[in-house]
Parts: C-alpha cells; structure tokens; sequence
C-alpha cells in the first residue's frame, strides 16, 4: 500500500510539472510583424499573437517600399531569392534550363529581333518583365502594334504567344487560374484549391481590348478552381509543373527557418493541358484582392501547418489542403 500511493505521488508530481510547463508556455508573448496579408495579420491575433516592433517571432515582411526592415526568428525568403522568376525574362530563361518549353506559351525574349512573318492572324502579348498582376501587358496582333504599345527600353519587354486552341469557359470567356505554392524547409507544397479568373466579356480576336484579354482584377468574376468540372483532369499536371520548377530552382536555397508562399498563373487548352503564365514570388494576399475566401482557408491551413509549430512547437498539424510535391 505504501509503494503504491508513493507511485500516485509521483506521478502527480510529473504531471504537477508536466502542467506548468505547459502553463509557462502558453503565458509567453508570441509576436508577428505582416505587411503583406490583412488576412494573415487577423488569423495570428485569433491564435495570440501580438504586433511586434524590430524583432519578432514570426514574419511576413516586404522591405520594397518600406523604410526600415526588422529581424525575425521565421521569416519569408527574401526577393534576392525570388527576383530571377519574377522577372519574365529570367523566368524564360530558367524555363528553358528545365527542360520545361512545353509548359509554357512560345515567348520571345529577344524583342529586337522578332520579324514581321511571326504575326499571321495570331494574338500575342506583349509583356514589361517587371510587371505584375496582369499590369503592363498589351495585347498584339501586329509588329507596329507591339512597338506602338513599347515606352523605354524594348529589352524591359518580352512577347508571349497567345495559349493555343485555348480553353473558353461556356465557350465564350477567358479564364485564369491561380494557385499558390509553399516552399520552406519541410518540402514543397501545392495548395489544392485555388481560384478562376472568368472574364465579363465574350472573348474575340478581333477586338484587342484588355478587358477581354487581361481583366484579372478589373473585369471577371471569381470561382473555385475545385467546383470547374475539369479539376481532377489538370490537378496532377499542376503538381507535376510546379515540382519540377521550384525543385530546380530553389535546390541550394537555405530554407531553414524561411519559407516563400508563391503565386502561379495558368491558363489551360481545350485539352485541359496547363501552360505557366506567370510567376508572382509575392503575391497579393489581401482580402481585397482575388477571391478572398480561397486566401482565407489557404493562410488559416499554412498557419496551422507552418506557423504555430515552427514558433510555439509541438506536432505539427496536417497540412490541409497544402499537398507535397
């Protein structure tokens, strides 16, 4: 009877520390620093975190346009790292280092020497390689009509052929799918739902009007990529596209403690084959912008799956709908 109720002791003991540490864990002040996500920013106060000053626990911090930049314990990668696939031309040119052509439009990088004989009834756009979310690109059907739409320098631009035999939603819209893609220590990850871009007006060679072309903030409607009845068709293709990408391009990148959420644009044939549009290695992740909801469940599964274990520890939760590629 007495080894027993020592035994009762000390496991009331263990759990008597077992509970205080976990109580001195739970009482530490967890901080954040985000200028880029009012999502994010909300999903971290519901989980306790407080807005920190210089240095933080956690962060998604962009110096470009900011005064002053700060320390981190986890932090996003930083553009150094992300220029080379934001650029469209540097974007190409790894493309094609990949051995990845045909996952992507026929684009000419060099605009100085594109002949007259490439526009034959064609569309085409004509794209700065700084520009992002769908701004500074023109559509084209002539050479007087690329260089009418060039100011500057012409190499700041590439020329994008137009996806061929392209995928119309009720055979009459554009569309253009965005999905984004987590890179960090861990692995890589694809997120399994995204969004549709459908375009208001009904699409025509005929007319080169960027409301037709090129409305992804300013002129379409917004739909689940999940609920398009072509999804399971092109999932493993986006899978196979955005591994052997960013498995290339980040391979030396020191990813302990850093990690980049990355948009990516496709737009898809009649065939349900997928073509890389674009790449936005900061993407816009504010409610405002896109479908929200989408962004919602996408940061609340990253938060669950990255964020709280990296800062506050323990198991990290399933990933969601955050899939290893």
């Amino acid at each position: 009877m007495v080894k027993k109720t020592h035994k009762n002791t000390k496991k009331r003991t263990r759990k008597y520390k077992k509970n205080k540490k976990s109580k001195k864990r739970n009482d530490k002040i967890y901080t954040f620093k985000c200028n880029r996500s009012d999502i994010l920013n909300q999903l971290l106060i519901k989980n306790k975190f407080i807005e920190g000053k210089d240095h933080v626990d956690f962060s998604l911090w962009d110096t470009l346009g900011e005064k002053y930049s700060i320390t981190s314990k986890v932090k996003c990668i930083e553009r150094k790292f992300s220029n080379d696939i934001d650029n469209k031309k540097t974007f190409y040119i790894h493309i094609v280092k990949y051995g990845m052509i045909k996952d992507t439009p026929k684009t000419y990088i060099n605009i100085t020497d594109i002949k007259r004989e490439i526009f034959d009834g064609r569309l085409f756009f004509l794209k700065n390689i700084y520009g992002a979310g769908g701004s500074k690109v023109y559509t084209v059907k002539t050479l007087e009509n690329m260089y009418k739409n060039i100011i500057g320098i012409p190499n700041n631009y590439i020329l994008q052929e137009e996806v061929p035999n392209m995928y119309l939603h009720k055979d009459k819209y554009k569309t253009t799918i965005r999905n984004y893609v987590l890179i960090c220590e861990k692995g890589i990850y694809f997120y399994n739902e995204g969004y549709v871009y459908i375009y208001k007006k009904e699409y025509t060679k005929n007319n080169l009007d960027n409301s037709i072309h090129n409305a992804v903030f300013t002129a379409c409607d917004y739909e689940k990529l999940s609920e398009q009845y072509y999804y399971k068709t092109i999932l493993p293709e986006l899978h196979r596209i955005t591994s052997q990408l960013f498995h290339n391009y980040f391979k030396n990148t020191t990813l302990y403690n850093r990690y980049l959420i990355i948009g990516i644009d496709f737009i898809i044939d009649k065939k349900y084959k997928p073509y890389i549009i674009e790449i936005n290695g900061y993407p816009n992740l504010s409610m405002s912008c896109g479908f929200g909801g989408v962004k919602v469940n996408m940061l609340h599964d990253f938060v669950n799956f990255y964020v709280l274990p990296k800062i506050k520890g323990g198991k990290s939760k399933r990933g969601g709908g955050w899939i290893k590629i």
